[in-house]
Order: structure tokens, then C-alpha cells, then sequence
């Protein structure tokens, strides 16, 4: 709707004309452009600023506004008044401001937060390691010696089923000091 005026017609007589603004810009043209930069295209709208004598009346229409467009509107609406009621453009934009502000923050701490998260998966990820015990020299602590039994690769490879490759895995991982067990 491209309406930049409404005359000397009162309020009551150009209301329903009004109520269908979807902009809040369109109210009024003395917002700064960079105060408004979340709304469309406020150049050419002045509304209220051609015909003053409406800005106070249209509260109504600031209220639907405020109740629209900031988070948790009617309750701020019950404790925020503007002093001057030709003021409430004023009050939109200080909310809108605000709810802006908490709405960034908000944002940035998800984004934070998600962060952590992921370097956390990140550091707690198993890292699977594909390495093997040489086979043939004598270990000392360990219980039996490369020529009682296979070792290492030599044994997996001995081994024909996957549950003998368990058992190999099993030998060669378990401690087989008495001291070594008690321990775990």
C-alpha cells in the first residue's frame, strides 16, 4: 500500500485504512534509515509525519506491531508505556532494538555452545590404531616366550577361525603378572 498522507481526515475515519499497514515504516519517515535497516524500504513512507495530528492516536496500531514483531511483546506492553502517546514509534523502536540485541546474543551463545560441542565429539572420538607386536624376540615381563606360542602377527595368522584370532588377541592383551591382574 503506497499511502504517504492522510489529509485533515481524523483518525477514526481513516482507521481501517491503517490497520491495514503490514509496515511499521510506513507510519512514520523519521526513523534514521540505519535505525531501520531490519525494515523495508522507509524513504518515501510519512504517514504520520504529513499528518501529525493521527500520531496520537494510532497507538493501536504501534501495539499490534510490538505484539507482532518483538519476542514476548504483550508483556512488555503491560510494563512499557511511551510518556508522550504520539510516542510509541519511539517505543517500537527501542524494543525492537532490544529484542534484536537478545535475539543476536542468543544466537551467538547456540553458536558457542554447538562449538564446544563439537570439539568435545572431536577430542572424545575413538581412533582406531592398526599396528602389530613384532614376533620373535624375547620380552621380559611377558609370560611366554615367541617359541612356547606364536606371537604378534604370526599367530593371527596362524589362526583359523575368528574365534581363535579372539583368543590370540586376548593372550597377547591380558596381564600375566599375578601383581599385573590384582591391579585391574
Amino acid at each position: 500500500m503506497d499511502m504517504y498522507d492522510v489529509g485533515d481526515l481524523r483518525y477514526e475515519t481513516i482507521r481501517p485504512v491503517l490497520k491495514r499497514v503490514t509496515n511499521p515504516a510506513q507510519l512514520v519517515s523519521k526513523f534514521k534509515h540505519s535505525d531501520l535497516s531490519y525494515l523495508a524500504d522507509i524513504s518515501q513512507r510519512q504517514i504520520e509525519e504529513a499528518s501529525p495530528h493521527i500520531a496520537e492516536d494510532d497507538g493501536e496500531l504501534w501495539q499490534a506491531f510490538i505484539k507482532r514483531d518483538i519476542s514476548r511483546g504483550e508483556s512488555k506492553l503491560q510494563t512499557t508505556r511511551p510518556k508522550n502517546p504520539s510516542s510509541w514509534w519511539k517505543l517500537y523502536r527501542k524494543l525492537k532494538r532490544e529484542d534484536d540485541a537478545a535475539t543476536q546474543e542468543a544466537e551467538d551463545r547456540l553458536k558457542a555452545s554447538l562449538n564446544k560441542h563439537k570439539a568435545d565429539k572431536g577430542a572424545k572420538q575413538t581412533h582406531i590404531v592398526h599396528a602389530v607386536i613384532p614376533s620373535g624376540e624375547k620380552r621380559s615381563g611377558w609370560g611366554s616366550t615367541p617359541r612356547d606360542k606364536p606371537f604378534g602377527n604370526q599367530a593371527l595368522k596362524n589362526a583359523k577361525t575368528t574365534a581363535q584370532q579372539i583368543a590370540v588377541l586376548k593372550r597377547q592383551t591380558a596381564p600375566t603378572f599375578p601383581a599385573q591382574r590384582q591391579s585391574q
